[in-house]
């Protein structure tokens, strides 16, 4: 299944002309691999190496947690058939009591101008989750 999304991942990227935030948000898809059964809503709660690992990604490279909950919502096939779900997504900082992540400055951190479709994704959700760039 990690091997599945992680080749799904780089085929994307190879396919997108390998654009800035793919390259770097590539690594991320594979720490997230522990949360695969939250996002999937086969676990009630993520897993401690799933916390571990949303807190890094959000502490070293928060634009990466905006861009995999973009990807989701705009629902490749491949992540349609893992069954990851999007709202489960924009709960994992809340669920793994994360401090200081809020998901409205997600907008900001890719560049999503008001006017875009993918702007409501991060500011119409009635989710606590939050996301800080980090310095």
């Amino acid at each position: 299944l990690i091997v599945t999304l992680f080749f799904f991942v780089c085929g994307f990227i190879c396919a997108d002309g390998a654009a800035t935030i793919e390259e770097q948000c590539s690594n991320d898809f594979e720490k997230l691999a522990p949360c695969l059964l939250y996002a999937t809503g086969k676990a009630a709660t993520p897993t401690k190496d799933c916390c571990s690992a949303v807190k890094d990604i959000k502490d070293s490279n928060p634009v990466c947690l905006c861009f995999i909950i973009q990807l989701t919502h705009n629902g490749s096939q491949a992540i349609k058939d893992f069954g990851i779900q999007e709202a489960l997504l924009l709960q994992l900082p809340t669920a793994c009591k994360l401090t200081n992540a809020s998901i409205s400055n997600c907008p900001k951190l890719l560049n999503i101008p008001v006017s875009s479709p993918d702007y409501a994704i991060f500011t119409n959700s009635s989710s606590s989750v939050t996301v800080t760039p980090s310095t």
